[in-house]
């Protein structure tokens, strides 16, 4: 093989030779500059799907801590219920109200209303309507109400009243029972 090369070179010219090695250069610095390139193109999309990896790590981390602060709540939600089982949200408001004097207020009876949330718990909410009251018996009773950790306010609407400075209150609280299985 050495020796062919050897006769190759002897027999042809040097300029020819020069072209040759000069062909043979450039199409190896275009080969390994092939490499080259395909290497850090290679690297830029590798880093770029690191990016998005990462994002979507931190998306994950977020909804895995929303879940075990779900789940906590849940277990306490648990707790309380198990706790609590005789509790009445129509009682626990005639006591607050009565407490607070606003049973006097009362436009009409409170309504029950109970709707299945498919998750193992029923909402019992109790509709209630206070009309010509003050702002300060509604910030009582929600205070009251908000210092139990049983029963939530779900719905309030607050309305001038006609008479001096008092306000027509609408306002749905609301406790969670486990479903009963029949």
């Amino acid at each position: 093989m050495f020796v062919a090369l050897k006769n190759f070179l002897d027999t042809t010219e040097e300029k020819k030779v020069w072209q040759y090695l000069i062909a043979i250069l450039a199409g190896l610095v275009l080969v390994v500059g092939g490499l080259v390139y395909w290497h850090y193109a290679k690297i830029s999309s590798l880093q770029a799907q690191l990016v998005v990896i990462d994002k979507n790590r931190a998306r994950v981390r977020v909804l895995l801590e929303k879940n075990r602060v779900i789940k906590q709540s849940r277990a306490e939600i648990g707790e309380r219920l198990a706790k609590d089982t005789d509790f009445k949200i129509k009682e626990f408001f005639s006591r607050i109200a009565q407490e607070k004097g606003a049973d006097k207020q009362l436009s009409r009876e409170p309504e029950f209303q109970s709707h299945d949330l498919n998750n193992g718990y029923t909402e019992i909410a109790l509709d209630v309507s206070l009309s010509n009251t003050t702002l300060q018996m509604v910030c009582d009773l929600l205070y009251e109400i908000g210092k139990t950790r049983r029963v939530y306010t779900k719905d309030l609407t607050i309305t001038k009243a006609l008479k001096n400075d008092t306000v027509d209150v609408m306002m749905v609280i609301a406790t969670l029972y486990p479903k009963v299985n029949s």
